[in-house]
Parts: structure tokens; C-alpha cells; sequence
């Protein structure tokens, strides 16, 4: 399960492709992040990243500049690095079906 402070990259939906951190973990997850609307969105349109953020201790300014430097460093790895991500994800959800 997916828990408070893990970053995530938004896979389906109008805020697809942007990254966002996990800011409160349940049934449906609370997301933010630059570039992604503050909701509760299903576990299922997320793909966790391997780096997390310790929310109590970093101010929303610097959550959001360490959010931009990620996105920034997917941006510029292989394009082929997010059409994995992605296909990657569905194949987790096709199997949940």
C-alpha cells in the first residue's frame, strides 16, 4: 500500500504525466503537487517513484521544488522511461481486472 510522503507519478487523468506526492494514504489517496489538483484519486492512476519526502519536516515551497527537480529528471531521461512506467501500470490494473 502506498503511504504518506511517497512519490508518485500520475498516470491517468487530466493531471497524467505530472508528479505528485502522497499527503494523505487510504482508500483513495490525497495528492498534490505542481501541476496536479489537490484531490483524492484512486491507488490505481499512480505509479510510485523510489524517492519519498519527510512531509512534517519540508515547507510546501520546498515539496514543491524537490517535486519540480524529479519531474524535471524524468523529463529528461529516456523518453522510453515513461512509456514503461505507463505500460507498467496497465499491465498491474489489467491484472486486477
Amino acid at each position: 500500500m502506498l503511504k504518506k510522503g511517497r512519490v508518485c507519478l500520475k498516470i491517468a487523468g487530466r493531471d497524467a504525466g505530472h508528479v505528485c506526492v502522497i499527503e494523505k494514504a487510504g482508500e483513495k489517496l490525497m495528492i498534490s503537487g505542481p501541476g496536479v489538483r489537490n484531490k483524492l484519486v484512486n491507488p490505481s492512476h499512480l505509479e510510485p517513484l523510489p524517492e519519498k519526502l519527510a512531509l512534517t519536516k519540508l515547507k510546501k515551497s520546498e515539496i514543491e521544488k524537490k517535486l519540480n527537480e524529479i519531474e524535471l529528471a524524468l523529463s529528461k531521461a529516456k523518453p522510453d522511461k515513461l512509456a514503461v512506467i505507463q505500460e507498467n501500470a496497465r499491465a498491474r490494473a489489467a491484472k486486477e481486472i
